[in-house]
């Protein structure tokens, strides 16, 4: 037919009389849409489209890539799923979901100044910087395209305490949902599960039950050697990455984090760990 993709044409619709006439018409227009199934070679508009006509799952794949500049550094993006995601407006599931294939260039401890105790993850810094300094980094057109989604974080577990400062007991976490356009992400959404002392670092207590954070897995981590990831976009150290998941057992209330040989772990005293984000289209 001659037409070009990525082209916006407009049409008239016109009726004629018996003598021929026509009448005033109906006008209006079209995008033409076309998708390379190269996932890297779209544009946001392109990526925003495919999933708001169901066409994503057809054209692309989990794993797929996409490569972006923030904050002058190169990151790599990967589909981690499709139709995962609860739009934070009712209004269905957010058609992709992205996250970061390996780390940002720096390190960050999860709390502070010196301790990084009683710091639950929308308090930590790993959450202030991928919110207050990450996101509004984005390129414009990836952030006019992303989707404020709900997330749960079950991070309001509490510990029953003594006047003497015994510990009595402990209160498990309860979901708290909370609308995002950038994330960490949780114990869940990673490993599948929180109770599994296989996937577990130290702490006995995350075998317990006492990790908050929870969500669903996105099957992009059913691949475990995609739980180790590196620093630098890939070219640097393996190194172990933040969690938007908290270690509510006893008073700690650390933070959690995937180590470099893929388990998780809580953050103790003031080490440094990467940042992995995700965002859904």
């Amino acid at each position: 037919m001659g037409l070009e993709i990525n082209q916006t044409y407009h049409y008239g619709i016109f009726a004629y009389n018996e003598s021929d006439v026509p009448s005033e018409g109906s006008f209006s227009n079209c995008h033409l849409w076309g998708f390379d199934s190269i996932l890297d070679n779209n544009s946001w508009a392109q990526i925003d489209q495919a999933g708001s006509i169901g066409m994503a799952p057809s054209v692309w794949e989990i794993g797929d890539e996409k490569n972006i500049e923030v904050l002058n550094e190169p990151i790599t993006l990967v589909i981690t799923d499709f139709n995962h995601d609860d739009k934070a407006d009712g209004s269905g599931k957010a058609p992709i979901s992205f996250g970061t294939k390996e780390l940002m260039k720096s390190t960050m401890k999860w709390g502070g100044p010196s301790s990084n105790r009683y710091y639950d993850y929308l308090e930590s810094i790993p959450y202030k910087y991928i919110t207050n300094t990450v996101f509004p980094a984005l390129p414009s057109d990836l952030q006019s395209v992303i989707k404020e989604v709900n997330k749960d974080y079950g991070i309001k577990g509490a510990d029953i305490i003594y006047s003497d400062g015994t510990h009595a007991g402990h209160i498990d976490a309860v979901p708290e949902i909370v609308a995002v356009r950038i994330s960490l992400f949780t114990i869940v959404e990673v490993t599948g599960n929180i109770d599994d002392n296989t996937n577990t670092g130290n702490p006995p207590d995350t075998g317990n039950g006492y990790c908050s954070g929870a969500g669903t897995q996105y099957p992009y981590f059913t691949t475990k050697s995609r739980w180790c990831k590196h620093l630098s976009n890939g070219t640097g150290a393996a190194t172990g990455w933040h969690l938007a998941s908290n270690d509510v057992n006893n008073t700690r209330h650390y933070g959690m984090y995937m180590n470099d040989a893929g388990k998780y772990v809580y953050v103790s005293g003031n080490n440094m760990y990467g940042i992995c984000f995700q965002f859904a289209v």
